[in-house]
């Protein structure tokens, strides 16, 4: 029966929602009907429709939608939702504060918006009437402007009418005299304004004069002399005030005569105007209905600000040119016009009242138009529109307020037959629950506020290796390993947060082994006691996922680094250092290395560059490619099989116990050789050596395997564009000697420096000539046992840098320019891969593909001070002829050079 009662109330509440939903809407739409109305009626749909999808319309939309919806949720679900404690009178409570809420932030909304709309009206409004105010003042100012231009064209008609006149018979009483007199007339009748004409010769003296009183007014005369002065063809005099009584308002245009093809003018018009009898009453007219608003005209007179038009609204001062004021002090709008320019503006005008003002610029006249009205009339509208609004608002809250009370006495019966439900379902939903929590795959913890184990389920006996009897005699630190202790009181009290707690740690099982677990908890209240729920997941697979992931991608940035490398490297040590150092410092293995297989007899292995902190690992290898203990490694054999070979653990593998103690030190686990070919044979391997045992899974060895392709690869473009590059300078040298000496005639010839002399060698011996790599080289004088480079063309791929050539006797310093230094003779190197002279330099000189050289010393009075050095990229290179020929250019090469020492050209 409560259940059918609440059932019944629910529905009436759900159809009053939608009453709700319809009747405010239609009462906004409503009032936005009256508060655009007004006597136009198109204007008034335009205005209606226009706030209809007005920004405050739609925040009224949308807090009426909130309201509805927030009603409509909490009829349907609000009985969950504050009936949680399980307490009917506290749920009750609760709903009533709800309702009450809700009515008050929706009538806090609704009376908000209309409070900001009203204002919002006010300052559209007013901007509004600002805009006419400033195009009203700008019209009669653009009419005043075009008075003026139309008075000084009517001038200039006139001056051109009386330039073809013979003045010298108009001082009589001829034909000359009556024609002059017509004409004027005839001006004077053209316009109403036009009061008088003057006729002026060049001296000032007045020839002529029709119209009002028996001479022009002295302002004009003034203005006559001020033009013959200057020498202008026209004068706009300004308006000023007659000497007769009562004083009229007079303006004046002064026009030359007869200026073209003449330095001087033959006469001068002067026209006199008054501007009250056409200018200024259509000025002084307001376009449309309205008992404040007027129109003045002012301007600066000094000191003083001069109102030109009479002021309308001020009896006292109803004459033109009467009312003035002090510019020093003064707070009137038409004051501010003068010294702020053309705007808008808010202030007190002459009367004390508060007005609306715009203010214009006359361009031809130093005048300014000032429009202005009473803001109180300006703000009736703006009122009737912000009362509607009111109105509105109020209506709004007071069916709000109707409705939602109807509402919350509708939700009160389906709480209560809520409630009569609730307990029935409680029961059920705990005995699902714990049959859930008892079967679960996760662990599932339950404990008291001291930590101690309450309930276990069946997955956390299975996990840590303890009985259910156990596992209820411990606490939760006892599952943590020492290690974790510190995080234990942090993530402990962040369960107690509404939102619970997630984190990751290492849980120790009953035989000591650890394994890590996620773990997310938070405080449950059961029968009015505060447990802490623990569900913890096993995450030993996804950290070995996570793992595999990050070395995977890092393995792929170094692929991608590599990459660059192969496209960037000039020299084989670039491209191995570079590869070495991506496979380190990208994918984060602990050492990288390539070694190189020599063909001696020992089938030694070189190490030619690495990466990592190493402490002389490589260095004391020993490693060999040929048979015993030392070629069993993963670097002989890679290179020996020609095929990948893994070292899953240095503690435990027996083919590598010649290494094992010198990588355990260094804290080495596990290593991984893969065999680099050139040209298809196998020249080396790249070694790559990790921290953990086992540390190369199958898609890495597949991810390396690649890696290793490329860098053989990039082996064989280096060397192809070698020997292209030595094929180029092998025609170079098939051009024989005579070439090379043509190109160093030239050179002897045209240098003017010792510098220049020295370049231009070294760049003919390879680009003529076709060697592989030329210096000069001198005795350094800081250091007896150094030389400086003068000039060094072509490839040499840092080998002089490396080799720091000696010119004074030293162990291991055969060099040749070294040794050519000493010994002041020529000093040769047929083939570097087994002359035995090059000593210590013949590893540099091979790798870089260096395989002959010749020293020549350059000598003045039989002392050596530089010599010249030249490399070649075959062996053999330099025979009888070539040392002949370079042996010679020597000498001319040591003659030109003290020549240009001492200043010699």
């Amino acid at each position: 029966m409560n259940g059918s009662r609440g059932v019944l109330a629910r529905g009436n509440n759900h159809r009053l929602a939608a009453v709700l939903a319809v009747v405010l809407p239609a009462l906004g739409i409503v009032g936005a009907w009256r508060i655009t109305a007004g006597e136009d009626e198109l204007l008034h749909v335009a205005q209606f429709l226009d706030l209809l999808v007005s920004p405050w319309m739609l925040a009224t939309y949308a807090a009426v939608a909130a309201l509805i919806a927030a009603s409509v949720a909490f009829l349907r679900f609000g009985h969950r939702v504050v009936g949680q404690g399980g307490d009917l009178e506290v749920t009750l409570r609760r709903q009533a504060r709800f309702w009450i809420a809700a009515y008050l932030v929706f009538a806090a909304l609704t009376a908000g918006i209309g409070w900001l709309f009203g204002l919002e009206l006010h300052e559209s409004m007013l901007r509004d009437r600002f805009e006419q105010q400033r195009a009203i003042a700008r019209l009669k100012a653009q009419q005043i402007d075009k008075w003026a231009a139309e008075r000084l064209l009517d001038a200039d008609l006139l001056a051109s009418s009386l330039a073809g006149l013979a003045y010298d018979g108009l001082r009589g009483d001829g034909v000359e005299s009556r024609q002059l007199v017509l004409g004027l007339t005839e001006f004077l009748a053209g316009y109403p304004e036009r009061v008088a004409v003057t006729l002026y010769v060049p001296d000032g003296t007045m020839l002529a004069h029709l119209g009002k009183g028996a001479g022009p007014d002295r302002q004009m005369t003034a203005a006559v002399e001020s033009l013959t002065a200057t020498g202008r063809k026209n004068l706009l005099v300004d308006a000023y005030r007659t000497d007769e009584t009562p004083a009229q308002v007079h303006m004046g245009i002064v026009e030359a005569v007869g200026t073209r093809g003449r330095q001087s003018p033959r006469a001068y018009v002067a026209s006199t105007l008054d501007p009250f009898r056409v200018l200024f009453k259509e000025v002084m007219v307001w376009p449309g209905p309205s008992p404040s608003s007027e129109i003045v005209v002012v301007r600066r007179d000094g000191d003083d600000i001069l109102y030109l038009t009479p002021l309308r609204l001020s009896p006292a001062t109803s004459g033109p040119m009467q009312f003035r004021e002090r510019i020093e002090g003064s707070r009137l709008p038409a004051t501010r016009a003068l010294l702020e320019g053309d705007g808008t503006r808010l202030g007190i005008d002459y009367r004390g009242v508060e007005v609306m003002t715009a203010s214009q610029r006359v361009e031809r006249l130093p005048w300014t138009v000032v429009a202005k009205t009473d803001y109180a009339e300006a703000m009736v509208p703006v009122r009737e529109k912000q009362r509607r609004v009111a109105a509105a608002v109020a209506v709004t809250l007071m069916l709000a307020a109707a409705m939602m009370l109807f509402m919350a006495r509708g939700q009160r019966a389906g709480t209560l037959a809520y409630f009569s439900r609730l307990e029935a379902e409680r029961s059920t939903a705990t005995q699902r629950y714990a049959h859930l929590v008892r079967h679960a795959r996760d662990i599932v913890l339950t404990l008291d506020p001291e930590g101690r184990i309450v309930e276990a389920n069946e997955a956390a006996v299975r996990a840590y290796g303890y009985s259910m009897e156990e596992l209820k005699g411990l606490t939760v630190r006892d599952l943590r390993t020492a290690a974790e202790f510190a995080r234990h009181a942090q993530q402990w009290a962040g369960s107690q947060t509404p939102d619970g707690v997630l984190f990751e740690t290492v849980h120790r099982r009953k035989d000591g082994s650890t394994f890590p677990v996620e773990v997310s908890g938070r405080t449950v209240e059961v029968e009015g006691q505060p447990l802490r729920q623990a569900f913890i997941r096993d995450i030993t697979r996804r950290r070995e996922l996570q793992s595999d992931v990050a070395r995977l991608a890092h393995i792929q940035r170094a692929m991608q680094a590599g990459t660059r490398i192969l496209l960037r490297a000039d020299s084989e040590p670039d491209l191995l250092q570079g590869m070495c150092d991506a496979i380190v410092d990208i994918a984060g293995y602990r050492l990288a290395a390539v070694g190189i297989a020599n063909r001696d007899e020992g089938k030694t292995i070189s190490y030619v560059a690495s990466a990592g902190a190493s402490d002389g690992y490589f260095e004391q290898a020993r490693s060999t490619w040929g048979p015993g203990s030392y070629g069993r490694g993963t670097t002989g054999t890679a290179i020996r099989l020609g095929t990948v070979q893994v070292n899953k653990d240095f503690a435990t593998n027996p083919e590598v116990a010649v290494w094992r103690e010198a990588a355990l030190a260094r804290g080495l686990r596990s290593s991984v050789s893969l065999p680099l070919r050139a040209g298809g044979d196998i020249l080396g391997a790249l070694v790559i050596l990790a921290a953990e045992p086992d540390a190369f899974t199958a898609q890495e060895l597949e991810l390396l395997g690649i890696l290793a392709d490329d860098i053989s690869y990039g082996l064989d473009a280096l060397r192809e564009r070698q020997s292209n590059r030595s094929l180029q300078r092998e025609i170079g040298r098939a051009a024989g000697p005579q070439a090379t000496m043509r190109a160093m005639m030239g050179i002897l010839a045209r240098a003017r420096s010792e510098a220049e002399l020295y370049r231009e060698v070294c760049t003919a011996m390879v680009e003529v000539s076709g060697f592989r790599l030329a210096a000069v080289a001198a005795r350094r004088d800081s250091s007896r046992h150094r030389v400086d480079w003068l000039a060094v063309h072509g490839t040499d791929e840092g080998y002089l840098e490396q080799v720091a050539t000696a010119w004074e006797a030293e162990p291991g310093a055969n060099e040749p320019l070294g040794r050519a230094l000493v010994s002041g003779d020529v000093q040769a190197v047929a083939d570097t891969g087994c002359d035995q002279a090059v000593g210590t330099w013949r590893e540099q000189a091979a790798l870089r593909g260096l395989r002959s050289a010749i020293a020549l010393p350059l000598k003045q009075s039989g002392r050596t001070f530089a010599v010249l050095g030249v490399w070649a990229d075959q062996a053999g290179a330099f025979d009888e002829r070539w040392v002949d020929v370079l042996t010679t250019l020597a000498r001319d090469l040591a003659i030109r050079a003290a020549a240009l020492r001492a200043g010699s050209v």
